[in-house]
């Protein structure tokens, strides 16, 4: 428990303090673990409405989470890097052509050497 750990708790706006060092009163044990459970039921609380929120969102057809990326343009990028030769285009310039960022890109293309990628 946080007592038996030397652990001081301190509410400032109800001017509760529950000192580590002294042998808790039943009163001030009560107190505690009355708060403790009202902090846990609001915790659980929020889960519950966070998780029904989710869920009517996907229902209405919500896309939750990172946006994808947009693997053409990846493709197109390294494309154009393996033809250098033939076209001539800077690395700089194949990014511009396919606003694919630059860390993108190097990513995309340290997998096609490491042979993790198809094209």
């Amino acid at each position: 428990t946080l007592n038996s750990k030397g652990v001081q708790v301190r509410f400032l706006q109800d001017n509760l303090i529950f000192e580590a060092n002294e042998k808790p009163s039943p009163l001030s044990l009560l107190m505690f673990n009355i708060l403790g459970a009202f902090a846990q039921f609001e915790r659980d609380l929020i889960i519950e409405r966070t998780g029904a929120g989710i869920e009517k969102a996907r229902l209405n057809g919500i896309k939750l989470g990172r946006p994808r990326e947009h693997y053409d343009r990846i493709e197109r990028a390294l494309e154009l890097y393996l033809n250098r030769p033939q076209n001539q285009l800077s690395i700089q310039e194949i990014l511009q052509l396919t606003q694919v960022k630059k860390s993108k890109f190097y990513y995309y293309l340290k997998q096609l050497k490491k042979g993790n990628l198809n094209l």
